[in-house]
């Protein structure tokens, strides 16, 4: 119960409220005339995924034909569409099958059933299946990143037969793929599959799909992503030797998309509310993605280092924890995650995922938003790829002890690129927090525009959220509701457990100005 005495949180079954701690209001100091570039992302940063286990059930568990789907999605361009996970690696492709009649068993001497006989059985995906997907990526207008299956081997390396039949027919379907993964956690093969794929062969694998993709004339620039290695914990983990090995027998060109690696903070089935509120937990992502940077760069140098990409990501693994992932005290590690993560360099990250029926989607079992997905909303709305930071401790930082980095707050170039910066993040502390903008020279006083994420009635485990006190629902068909800012005067408050975004229109930050 750490957090219990940390930040003075009482639970409820339904609620923690926050009693002050006796500290008098908190303040922070912000001088915008003081900023530089700390790094600039993917314009589509946040991104999101389709697990694969909905490609292998034949979609009937994601409708995506559905008009409401594919208009919140539209929402949330530009992104990338990562479809991977798990059973990519059992995918097989059936052509002339169709679902619950097999015509062709047998493909390239691969089996082709119709059914799950076992949990590492293969498992068929038809014409049909492949033709939706490419459907909905050209109506959404997401960019596809593709997950092949790598566990089809023989002689010790990848059998790539079907998976070249597989992009052939989407070729053949005019189906635009930005980018190619191949294999999904392959650390997790012994456990999931009792098979192993040694990090060198893996790596001879991409070199061998980057020449195959350069014989498809619509597929030969798009771009290749991985290993998706993960459970990074420390220096020296087996993640890392695996992901330095495999990268030494890569070509220089062959992950022309990004290095990708996993990352969850802990397990769904285990975690409580008090986990999705712990700083200690959330500080650990950027010591990850240093550790991954260093193997990078130890192997590539510049201009050759290829991006990095948070390439599947949540909170909790395991398909999310039930009744917490989907609700609003999740937004706390996902806004901060995106935070953490741009700020270090990280090109993109995948959100798992979009959709589903599983606890963590940004869209639950009935395509309604959670609080999780109108944080993204505003984030694609409000934040911009280009990345700041203060110059020395331009932004005044409370004292260690009264702060306990529960006050936490990233800088971005707003969307409009006329000069102005959006602060977003969140008050993890018991106490309400006071920031003040100063905006430097001629341009008066700050002029802010808030957009405050609260709980409905001040519960964190409700289903929705607020936006300046107004409930935030969506209309009939996925029609997004007017998200109504209130206009601040140089500075704005943040209540205790409460998040949000603060665009400072009059900012003039040049570098923040096409």
């Amino acid at each position: 119960m750490h957090l219990f005495q940390l930040f003075c949180i009482f639970v409820s079954i339904r609620h923690i409220r926050s009693e002050h701690c006796p500290n008098d209001d908190l303040e922070l100091e912000l001088d915008l005339d003081q900023l530089r570039i700390a790094a600039q992302v993917d314009k589509r940063f946040l991104s999101f995924a389709l697990d694969s286990f909905l490609l292998g059930d034949h979609w009937r568990r994601t409708n995506l034909r559905d008009p409401k789907l594919i208009s919140l999605t539209k929402q949330l361009t530009p992104a990338y569409l990562r479809v991977g996970g798990t059973d990519q690696d059992n995918l097989i492709f059936c052509p002339g099958a169709k679902f619950g009649n097999v015509h062709d068993n047998t493909i390239d001497a691969l089996p082709c059933s119709t059914t799950r006989e076992s949990k590492n059985s293969t498992i068929p995906i038809t014409e049909s299946d492949i033709k939706e997907l490419g459907q909905f990526v050209k109506v959404t207008g997401v960019d596809l990143v593709y997950g092949l299956n790598v566990l089809e081997r023989h002689g010790g390396q990848w059998n790539p037969a079907n998976s070249v039949r597989l992009m052939n027919y989407m070729d053949a379907l005019e189906i635009p793929v930005a980018g190619w993964e191949l294999g999904n956690e392959p650390l997790r093969f012994p456990k999931v599959f009792n098979k192993s794929v040694r990090a060198g062969s893996l790596g001879r694998d991409f070199n061998l799909l980057k020449s195959l993709l350069s014989q498809i004339s619509r597929y030969s620039n798009s771009a290749i992503f991985g290993p998706d290695v993960t459970s990074i914990r420390k220096a020296g983990s087996p993640a890392l030797h695996f992901l330095a090995e495999f990268l030494q027998e890569c070509d220089n060109s062959t992950l022309s998309g990004g290095v990708t690696f996993h990352d969850y903070y802990f397990s769904g089935s285990t975690a409580t509310i008090l986990d999705f509120l712990d700083v200690r937990i959330m500080d650990k992502l950027t010591t990850r993605i240093q550790l991954v940077k260093r193997i990078v760069r130890t192997r590539f140098q510049q201009p050759d280092i290829p991006p990095l990409w948070l390439g599947e990501t949540s909170t909790a693994f395991g398909g999310g924890s039930t009744n917490i992932s989907d609700r609003f005290v999740a937004c706390f590690t996902w806004l901060d995650k995106l935070g953490q993560a741009a700020l270090s360099g990280v090109a993109v990250v995948v959100r798992e995922a979009l959709s589903g029926n599983k606890n963590y989607g940004l869209l639950d079992k009935t395509t309604h938003p959670t609080p999780g997905y109108f944080v993204s909303l505003l984030f694609k709305r409000l934040v911009s790829h280009i990345v700041l930071t203060p110059l020395g401790d331009n932004f005044v930082r409370l004292d260690a002890a009264k702060n306990n980095r529960t006050i936490r707050f990233y800088l971005h170039c707003d969307t409009e690129l006329r000069g102005g910066v959006v602060v977003f993040g969140m008050n993890l502390n018991t106490n309400p927090v006071k920031v003040r903008i100063s905006t430097g020279g001629n341009m008066g006083p700050a002029r802010i525009y808030e957009y405050l994420l609260t709980p409905l009635n001040d519960d964190l485990e409700s289903r929705f959220c607020t936006l300046n006190g107004r409930i935030l629902k969506v209309g009939h068909g996925g029609i997004i509701p007017k998200l109504i800012p209130t206009l601040r005067q140089e500075s704005f408050s943040v209540p205790s457990l409460s998040l949000g975004f603060w665009v400072v229109s009059n900012a003039n930050v040049s570098f923040c100005a096409r």
